[in-house]
């Protein structure tokens, strides 16, 4: 399986001629007697929702010096109608959840304006 993100490769038209090679694998140990669902967690993303329809990011990285300051960002970006992102440093150190990260490794987001508060760029 693979995973790409929108736009990143130019589509080609399908060659109707191939045949795909269909291979079906019996899993092993799965669906027996011995397997049963002990709980099921449901994670809401609705940081990652508005951050990805924002027209306002403001963005932070651990530049900022620590998550005691991240109150002072927060209110920054309510003053201006910001949604507040964060790198993959910040998510990583715990300073802010991971629905939140943008980047390469984290959500791709298009912004009319994009603030970068505490990122070096490297």
């Amino acid at each position: 399986m693979a995973t790409l993100r929108p736009g990143l490769l130019t589509p080609v038209e399908p060659d109707w001629g191939l045949d795909a090679e269909v291979e079906t694998l019996a899993p092993h140990g799965a669906g027996g007697p011995d397997i049963e669902m002990l709980d099921t967690h449901v994670q809401e993303d609705a940081g990652g929702l508005e951050l990805e329809a924002a027209k306002i990011v403001m963005a932070v990285g651990m530049g900022i010096g620590s998550p005691e300051n991240l109150p002072i960002i927060f209110g920054l970006a309510e003053s201006i109608g910001a949604t507040v992102a964060a790198t993959r440093n910040v998510t990583d150190a715990g300073w802010l959840p991971r629905q939140i990260q943008v980047g390469l490794t984290g959500r791709a987001i298009a912004p009319e304006l994009y603030i970068a508060v505490g990122i070096r760029g490297d």
